[in-house]
């Protein structure tokens, strides 16, 4: 679709009314007469696009022993207009610091998520994290998020290891440092 609208601004905007594919020209003169052409196409779309990352989460911890670090969800619109978004659990042992959000095009929540391994034995556990849109039109919903938990031993002890086992530098007194 073109239009006629042109600008001689430094600057210059144009408003679409509609969703739609549109051709943009963007021409540019100097004072001298010189002058060059781009046309670029753009989609333009009303239509929230649902976006999560990471597309899994996995934690592992001791038995008995802390809960393991937490882990974090980006949710994103990619699309056009508002995301209305919800996020659901299968999973009693994990813990949201928020289930829900709304988001304009290009914005995101980031979401914490917790552990929680008190009353958990040695083992893995599985489930699913569920983000819905509560749009009806939105692309890309619902996503899900599988989630595992893995619990070791509490008398395995994890072991250093450094390699090389020397380090040697070499240097001039009132040089440079090695």
């Amino acid at each position: 679709t073109y239009d006629t609208s042109f600008s001689t601004a430094k600057t210059a905007s144009h408003q679409y009314l509609s969703d739609g594919t549109y051709t943009i020209k963007l021409e540019v003169r100097d004072r001298g007469g010189l002058n060059d052409i781009t046309t670029r196409q753009v989609v333009l779309s009303s239509t929230p696009v649902l976006n999560v990352y990471p597309a899994s989460l996995s934690f592992i911890t001791q038995e008995k022993g802390d809960n393991p670090p937490d882990e974090y969800l980006q949710v994103s619109n990619k699309g056009g207009g508002i995301l209305q978004w919800s996020l659901s659990a299968d999973l009693t042992w994990l813990k949201a610091d928020h289930t829900s959000g709304s988001l304009n095009l290009g914005d995101s929540n980031t979401v914490r998520i917790s552990v929680l391994t008190s009353g958990l034995s040695k083992g893995t556990y599985n489930g699913t994290l569920t983000i819905t849109a509560n749009n009806s039109n939105t692309e890309g919903s619902p996503k899900t998020i599988p989630v595992s938990l893995t619990i070791i031993e509490a008398s395995a002890k994890p072991i250093l290891q450094v390699s090389p086992s020397v380090l040697s530098f070499i240097g001039t007194e009132g040089g440079k440092k090695p």
